[in-house]
């Protein structure tokens, strides 16, 4: 048994997980991490460019927890032994598609809603699938 501690709960990882179980999460956990980053960018750069204040506030408290969702991902990376993750998407995550582009900001929030939703979604059945370990801390 391995142990690790991630915000100081002790967390034991159980030798019996295959190298290639821990590589197929990690795969997951890492492109969890890479959306949650895209969110948080994508939100950031919406926050920067919006003339409104409320609309600014409400976009930056969307990114903060964008960004904390990813350190969550990021904890779970490191205590299965990952390295640590790197952003490799824009700087300014979605903002910048061309669908975006052409929309306004209210369609481009809807588009941003709906494509976590859907990101959760595939999320809960890949941890799904995963529980089935019983050696598996999540």
């Amino acid at each position: 048994m391995q142990e690790k501690t991630v915000r100081g709960v002790s967390t034991t990882v159980s030798e019996s997980v295959t190298k290639d179980t821990r590589t197929h999460l990690l795969e997951i956990l890492t492109g969890n991490w890479q959306a949650e980053m895209r969110g948080y960018s994508t939100y950031q750069t919406l926050a920067e460019r919006e003339a409104d204040p409320q609309r600014c506030r409400a976009l930056h408290l969307l990114a903060t927890g964008e960004k904390y969702h990813a350190q969550l991902w990021a904890e779970r990376i490191r205590v299965l032994g990952g390295a640590e993750p790197t952003y490799y998407g824009p700087l300014t995550g979605t903002a910048d598609t061309l669908a975006n582009r052409v929309s306004g900001q209210d369609v481009v929030l809807r588009r941003i809603e709906r494509d976590e939703s859907r990101s959760a979604a595939l999320m809960l059945g890949s941890c799904m699938n995963s529980r089935t370990n019983p050696a598996l801390p999540f």
